[in-house]
């Protein structure tokens, strides 16, 4: 990873900030099968090519139009983080989350590769010191992925739980879609990226 960010991106590596927060489907219309048939779904990027592989129609909008593209019907649902909805009480426009969620949040901490060439040892210790104590707590967010799911029950957000097959299908449909459009964006370095990645 640190070798590719810094030949495409001129930055280092330092560590992930925030990890193991999950993403669900969000919507106002019940499935009982992994299939989105007929369904719009405001996506990112990250999901699109799940939403779309699954048979959902990609809406892309940023996050301040969801609440009133919910409302008036114009999407049937959205993809975001598992903990994240009450930000923008989307839970007042949302009736369901579609379990099981997916993939996994990872935001990245950065530093400008021509600066951090220019530190100095004791310095670059201090900064790898603060993002190791940082990624300790990151196991906490699993915890906190199950408070959100319990808050979002309390407030009338049910969960669609798919299950055996349609579990599957939804979970593998998920992985398959996004390593396709990174081997398509990367042949060379995707998979590569796809075994350092998903390693046990």
């Amino acid at each position: 990873m640190n070798k590719l960010l810094n030949e495409k991106a001129n930055a280092y590596f330092l560590g992930n900030h925030l990890e193991f927060i999950t993403f669900n489907i969000y919507l106002n219309k019940p499935i009982d099968k992994a299939n989105l048939s007929g369904l719009k779904i405001r996506v990112t990027p990250i999901y699109r090519s799940m939403v779309e592989a699954l048979g959902g129609t990609a809406i892309t909008s940023p996050p301040a139009e969801v609440y009133t593209l919910m409302e008036r019907g114009t999407v049937d649902g959205f993809g975001w983080p598992t903990a994240g909805i009450f930000d923008y009480s989307w839970q007042k426009v949302t009736k369901y989350r579609v379990e099981p969620a997916f993939y996994s949040a990872a935001l990245h901490t950065l530093v400008n590769l021509n600066v951090w060439n220019k530190l100095g040892a004791d310095q670059k210790k201090v900064l790898e010191e603060a993002m190791a104590e940082a990624e300790t707590k990151n196991a906490a967010r699993v915890k906190l992925n199950d408070e959100e799911r319990k808050r979002q029950d309390e407030a009338g957000v049910k969960a669609i739980q798919l299950s055996g097959a349609e579990a599957k299908k939804w979970s593998d449909t998920a992985k398959e879609a996004g390593w396709a459009v990174v081997m398509k964006t990367s042949p060379e370095h995707g998979a590569k990226l796809k075994d350092l990645l998903t390693k046990k």
